[in-house]
Parts: C-alpha cells; structure tokens; sequence
C-alpha cells in the first residue's frame, strides 16, 4: 500500500502510454520495484505494457492521506510519501520520507549529481563533453551563464 498526499483524474491502473505511466502511482511503483529503479527505460512503451509490471500494478493500493495533503500545503512544504508492502509470508516493509532526493532539505551528493547529469545527457553529448559541463558547472558560482550555455548541445532530439 502506498501512502500518498495527491491523486490524479485518471483510472491509475489503466496505463498503456506515457503520459499515463507518468501519473499513475501504480506504475511507478510497480516498476519501481520490479526494476529497482525510475528512469527513462521504465517509460518505453514496450516496459510500460510489459506483463510483469501490468500485474504487479493490479496487487498495489493507494490510499490518500489527509495528513500528508496538509503537510504538503505547510509552511515547510514537505512532500510526504510512504510505501508498505507486506509479503505473501506476512514479513511487512515500510519505507517513508517526507522530501523528495534532490530537496534542498534531501539534497544530491556531488557524485550523484555528476551520475546524473552524464545519465540524463548521455545520447546527447560525448562523455568529454560531459566532462566539460561538468567541470563548467562546479566552478559555476558567480560566472556567466553564457559558459555554460555554449556547452550545451544546439539541438536536442525528443524522446518518446
């Protein structure tokens, strides 16, 4: 069961295309464990309508909390989620948090800023390329946005 503060429009367990996968709960947390992570593969149309994550969806609940609705309106503005998954033999898992990885309260470590930013360009850029936003970007602090801006690649294809 999945403690969450929002809930969309949308039959959450009716998903078949991105745009779906990106607002259902279920299926992000159904890929998110069978797949150990949310990243851009789990948004391709053959993982979102693969069979394993389709039935994985069916046996996730979500349940809206009041409490983490009026923490999310706060003056700390949290965002609060919860995930419990209880096993067949009973054995119960929680995990919990109350920001997002990447929350000025919850922030990234130099290194997985860099993972990042190679994953997220990768496709894009060269790896030397990479390496030189990346060098721009740490001495950044007081610089020109020009510097950055010219290392960037001119035209970046979509994706699906």
């Amino acid at each position: 069961m999945a403690r969450l503060g929002f809930s969309g429009s949308q039959n959450p367990y009716d998903v078949t295309s991105k745009p779906e996968a990106d607002h259902s709960f279920p299926y992000i947390i159904a890929v998110g464990l069978i797949d150990g992570q949310i990243r851009r593969e789990q948004y391709t149309l053959e993982r979102i309508v693969k069979s394993d994550v389709q039935a994985m969806m069916r046996k996730v609940h979500i349940e809206a909390d009041k409490d983490f609705d009026q923490r999310h309106k706060g003056p700390d503005r949290q965002f609060p989620v919860a995930i419990d998954v209880t096993m067949k033999n009973g054995t119960h898992y929680r995990a919990a948090q109350d920001y997002f990885s990447g929350h000025p309260r919850l922030p990234l470590t130099h290194a997985q800023l860099v993972e990042k930013v190679r994953y997220l360009m990768s496709g894009f850029m060269s790896a030397d390329a990479q390496s030189r936003l990346i060098e721009t970007i740490d001495k950044f602090e007081g610089g020109e946005i020009g510097d950055l801006t010219k290392l960037l690649p001119r035209v970046v294809p979509t994706r699906g």
